[in-house]
């Protein structure tokens, strides 16, 4: 069905010029209720991914799963086997409208893991989760440092409780996780 309905949306964007990112196999992830559960893409599935977008044309990336999962995970939770890609690469690369794999969730993966998947095809990583954590991190720190004059104050100190003032500090966390992603990219 997914392979379907991307050729499906891939004959709407071609025309348009716009790139398609899809999906094979299985993310798992604690929000998709697949905790712990490692999938592995095989070059079977992308070849068929390759073959129904092939014929319709248009430039596609695909999520290819590797045993990464969507959100955060103790360590050794995960197995990723980013190298597993090389072999999926030989497939997707038969089409040249394909323009690399994305590695849903990024987040928690080691320098060297991330290393391994770039040499293998991944031109695009998520790092949401990692991202929404290094957002909320200094709105936490924040509010702790500040809970009680904004609670039991009077009249608190507006920089305590302005919107902005946390909020900057929200982006400026973010911000750097970003960077260090597109850094280890």
């Amino acid at each position: 069905e997914n392979i379907r309905i991307a050729a499906s949306y891939l004959k709407q964007l071609a025309p348009l010029g716009i790139v398609l990112e899809t999906e094979i196999g299985e993310t798992g992830g604690v929000e998709d209720g697949l905790a712990g559960n490692a999938s592995y893409s095989s070059p079977t599935q992308i070849a068929a991914m390759r073959d129904a977008l092939k014929t319709v044309g248009g430039n596609y990336t695909i999520a290819a799963s590797f045993g990464n999962v969507h959100g955060l995970a103790k360590a050794g939770e995960v197995k990723l086997k980013p190298e597993i890609l090389a072999d999926l690469l030989v497939e997707a690369s038969r089409d040249p409208n394909f323009k690399g794999f994305v590695f849903h969730g990024g987040s928690g993966s080691s320098k060297q893991e991330i290393a391994t998947a770039v040499r293998n095809g991944v031109v695009k990583m998520n790092v949401d989760t990692e991202c929404q954590l290094e957002y909320s991190r200094p709105v936490y720190e924040h509010v702790l440092k500040t809970q009680t004059e904004v609670l039991t104050s009077g009249v608190p100190n507006k920089k305590h409780f302005d919107p902005r003032a946390w909020g900057a500090k929200a982006v400026d966390g973010m911000a750097a996780r970003v960077a260090q992603a597109c850094a280890d990219m």
